[in-house]
């Protein structure tokens, strides 16, 4: 048990944080961000890495 609880918490301790607050949402969240920030409303269909970074983009831009 101590050894199951052991690598659960290195584990937990060791796992990547998100980079950007982005990573957690879901890919209806981030097609609303997207087409609040100016992107086009056919941008449901783009994966969720070129949302997030056109979304980033966007918001650098003003």
């Amino acid at each position: 048990m101590k050894l199951y609880q052991r690598k659960r918490r290195i584990a937990a301790a060791t796992s990547p944080a998100p980079t950007s607050p982005y990573e957690a949402m879901s890919h209806e969240k981030l097609v609303e961000l997207g087409r609040a920030a100016g992107l086009p409303p056919f941008c449901g269909t783009w994966p969720r890495e070129t949302l997030i970074a056109n979304i980033e983009k966007a918001k650098s831009n003003g």
